[in-house]
């Protein structure tokens, strides 16, 4: 199982050298990968730290592939806010600039208003992230390729450097709608923060749609940090981050405990982390990235405990 980091290119801990300075560090401490987020006109959800600041993820991620050599780079995930060829053309550059370490991650999107700026209609961004896939497949193979399709419509196109073919493509989400998606267009899902009450039953959906397509799907998660010495000081460095992941548990009248959000975060001390990372590897998930945005101002000292600790025993 690969174990990868969410990028801190986002908030008022975004700093230079948390980001680009301490990436070849992490690549040292034995991550397998790294991970950008993306959005426009970016504000604080309810688990993010405070700020507006927020680094394109291609720009991010260039900058860390140019730092290290070993370590993988995605997106969780890109979201249809580019002209599909656009992207199609930014991930095949970043590739070459990363030698071949490249995951693409895709997703529809989620806040509206960083369409409405941009001029493009909500319900298009589902048709759009689709055809963003396609186009990556088809550019793979280096040649002039032809498309029509609502969006694009693109006779003897060439993008070189592309995207090569084989590299692996994720999608965030695992709704019955986001699992039919991945199973047509990518290679496995990478949910965000989904608890294994929701999860098993996806992976399983997904899994039986693999097998109807002849496709073996692969699965991944991000999931929320927050390592410590002691597990009762994990939960409480993040315990509003909790609430909000259990909310809609109080909304249906139960009233959650730790074990309800399951999956979605790796949180208490080493021992906890090692026991939490096992039930992910027992489901098949093989790989779970790592997301600090809740304690950005401890985002290397966890890292560095979790390597030290957590690592060498999973």
């Amino acid at each position: 199982m690969k174990v990868g980091v969410v990028l801190p290119h986002f908030s008022d801990g975004c700093t230079w050298d948390r980001l680009i300075g301490f990436a070849p560090e992490v690549e040292r401490l034995g991550y397998s990968s790294v991970w950008a987020r993306d959005h426009l006109s970016y504000s604080p959800g309810p688990v993010d730290p405070p700020g507006s600041r927020f680094l394109e993820p291609c720009v991010t991620l260039a900058a860390v592939a140019a730092r290290t050599s070993r370590l993988e780079i995605g997106f969780t995930v890109l979201i249809p806010l580019r002209h599909p060829l656009i992207a199609t053309q930014l991930l095949g550059s970043l590739s070459w600039v990363a030698q071949g370490r490249l995951m693409v991650g895709i997703g529809i999107g989620g806040p509206t208003k960083q369409f409405e700026v941009l001029g493009i209609p909500y319900a298009d961004r589902i048709g759009l992230c689709e055809e963003t896939a396609q186009l990556i497949k088809l550019a793979s193979s280096g040649s002039a390729f032809s498309f029509h399709g609502r969006f694009v419509d693109a006779e003897a196109v060439v993008i070189n450097p592309a995207v090569p073919d084989g590299t692996p493509m994720w999608y965030g989400g695992c709704s019955p709608a986001a699992l039919r998606r991945a199973a047509k267009f990518c290679d496995g899902i990478m949910p965000f923060r989904t608890p294994f009450r929701v999860f098993d039953s996806a992976a399983d959906e997904l899994r039986r749609l693999g097998d109807a397509s002849g496709k073996q799907m692969r699965l991944g998660m991000v999931a929320l940090l927050s390592i410590d010495r002691k597990h009762d000081a994990a939960v409480e460095k993040v315990s509003e981050p909790l609430s909000a992941l259990m909310q809609p548990l109080r909304d249906e009248g139960v009233e959650p405990t730790l074990a309800d959000v399951a999956g979605a975060v790796v949180v208490g001390d080493s021992d906890d982390c090692v026991e939490q990372m096992a039930a992910y590897a027992s489901r098949g998930i093989d790989h779970v990235v790592l997301d600090c945005r809740s304690r950005m101002e401890d985002y290397e000292d966890m890292l560095r405990q979790f390597a030290e600790e957590v690592l060498p025993r999973i």
